[in-house]
């Protein structure tokens, strides 16, 4: 059994239903990458032979050279989006997907695909350049500041909406939910930043203001968004 929020309830109204192609295209895409490149260091390191030396070192240039670098002999402009998709650990993973399924599915169907893209190229790169500017990292992965950022973009999108939590029960995947009750989305702001100061490598002050700031931007933004958008439908 595991405590996890299922939903964003806005205030009043209620969030169009549709489907959101865009959180599980990201989603599928965080996971393959995940899965196969541990699987691929996993057979190599142990030499069982299942994968073959060219899919070795394909995934290993995808790993590598989607990174965002602070060398400039090393960057790529797509590196400001690509380092999103790369995760050094699973914890940091699982709550990145928690966040996308919850917050992303729900600005999604409240934004729409092509702005919700948008948000994605216009927030992503920000959380990681601010990350290797300021705390000299030479290297960074991952996308916890973006997921604050898209928590402060609901806030302010939908100002007192709250989260459905509750438990699910798991045989290898979820067979059952169980709500229980409802707290403030802005709960779910702690866990990323929780997260980054204990993945933090040297200075975790750094991360949390970091974290921060993309969380500002992502509350201007969604305060901006309402202006313009019609209220939710009853």
């Amino acid at each position: 059994m595991l405590l996890i929020p299922s939903s964003v309830e806005p205030l009043s109204g209620v969030i169009p239903r549709q489907a959101t192609p865009i959180v599980w295209l990201w989603l599928a895409l965080v996971l393959a990458i995940f899965v196969v490149e541990r699987v691929v260091a996993f057979d190599q390191n142990l030499k069982f032979g299942y994968v073959p030396q060219a899919l070795f070192m394909g995934i290993t240039l995808v790993s590598a050279s989607w990174s965002l670098y602070g060398d400039p002999a090393l960057f790529d402009l797509w590196q400001l989006w690509s380092h999103l998709f790369v995760h050094s650990h699973w914890w940091i993973l699982m709550a990145e997907i928690l966040v996308m399924l919850v917050i992303g599915r729900a600005l999604e169907r409240t934004l729409g695909s092509a702005l919700f893209v948008a948000v994605l190229v216009c927030l992503g790169p920000l959380g990681g350049v601010l990350m290797v500017l300021l705390s000299h990292q030479l290297v960074y992965v991952g996308g916890l500041p973006f997921m604050l950022g898209l928590i402060g973009l609901t806030m302010g999108r939908m100002p007192g909406a709250v989260m459905q939590w509750g438990i699910a029960w798991w045989a290898i995947v979820a067979v059952g939910y169980w709500r229980l009750f409802r707290l403030p989305v802005h709960i779910m702001v702690f866990l990323p930043l929780i997260l980054s100061a204990v993945s933090a490598q040297e200075n975790p002050a750094i991360n949390i203001v970091v974290g921060l700031l993309l969380f500002v931007v992502g509350l201007g933004f969604g305060v901006l968004v309402r202006r313009f958008e019609p209220p939710f439908k009853a």
